[in-house]
């Protein structure tokens, strides 16, 4: 998906963290004053404590033992001035701008609370019921909120604007979540929030994810993912890997059944070579049949530092 350019003035910028270094790692500037001015090096920034921008940040402000400078701004380029063996030096900082779809800003909520575009709200409401208002659905804000407790308490999602609507939902302004791990993906187009993906109240969208599990024994399968459907439907299904070192051997699978019976699909052929970087995956498209569940699983060579994430969807 593209990036939505528009939201690039959302939310601050993160800068760092980075060392100031007087000609080697070794040698970090700790404790050194460093100033931060706008892009004609005169201006002094105004900085802040985290992306939301609610809280300013200190400017100057003074490194730890480590040299490490970071600081939140609005995207673009900045000066940074500070003293190498107590000659000024200055540097060129480029903030970039935080999307509100590349990434999600991680919260976890016992109690009611106001959510910002760019969240990911994990409701806990073992306690008490609780309410997660959205913003208004200013164009191309995202959301999401995630129950993530067992309890009878509901989580409900309220916006104080226009109607959150979607698959198997009656729009309103308000919707509720009642099952451990029900959640609402939202995009706004001006007026209302639409659901990108759901469960709960309604069909489609994201249904299993796996983040980061280790890899405890060598070449036996290792499930990283599973979701049993309750209805017959496509699927997509995605693996993605990282390693500390090394080139390990193995091979990626999908077991599930379709309308012929038990099905088990190879992404790689055992004993390949896996990828090994962040953004190193596999992907596959199954059909796959209501009541037998789809299960991700990896097989590989090594143990130490191997970890795998998977994703299973519906269309």
């Amino acid at each position: 998906m593209a990036e939505e350019q528009s939201l690039g003035t959302l939310y601050a910028g993160q800068f760092g963290p980075i060392s100031l270094a007087a000609g080697s790692p070794l040698n970090a500037l700790g404790s050194e004053s460093v100033q931060i001015y706008d892009s004609d090096g005169l201006t002094a920034a105004s900085l802040y404590t985290d992306r939301t921008k609610a809280t300013g940040g200190s400017n100057p402000f003074t490194t730890n033992a480590y040299g490490i400078v970071q600081y939140w701004a609005a995207p673009g380029y900045y000066v940074a001035s500070f003293s190498v063996g107590g000659t000024p030096t200055t540097m060129i900082c480029e903030v970039k701008p935080d999307y509100a779809d590349s990434a999600w800003n991680v919260v976890i909520d016992i109690a009611s609370a106001i959510a910002l575009s760019g969240d990911c709200r994990l409701a806990n409401a073992t306690s008490a019921a609780i309410t997660e208002t959205w913003p208004a659905p200013t164009l191309g804000a995202r959301i999401k909120t995630v129950k993530t407790d067992a309890s009878a308490n509901a989580v409900s999602v309220t916006t104080p604007s226009g109607n959150i609507q979607g698959p198997g939902l009656t729009a309103g302004a308000t919707q509720t979540l009642a099952a451990a791990g029900d959640f609402y993906e939202a995009f706004a187009d001006g007026t209302n929030w639409h659901l990108t993906a759901q469960t709960g109240g309604g069909g489609g969208g994201a249904v299993a994810s796996g983040k980061e599990v280790a890899i405890t024994t060598a070449n036996t399968w290792q499930t990283i993912a599973t979701y049993t459907p309750t209805a017959t439907a496509l699927f997509t299904v995605q693996a993605l890997f990282d390693v500390a070192s090394g080139t390990p051997t193995g091979g990626v699978q999908v077991t599930y059944a379709n309308a012929n019976g038990a099905v088990v699909m190879a992404l790689t052929p055992v004993g390949t070579s896996l990828a090994v970087g962040p953004d190193s995956s596999l992907s596959a498209l199954i059909a796959a049949v209501a009541g037998t569940a789809i299960n991700v699983q990896v097989q590989t060579s090594v143990t130490a530092g191997l970890t795998a994430s998977a994703y299973i969807g519906a269309m």
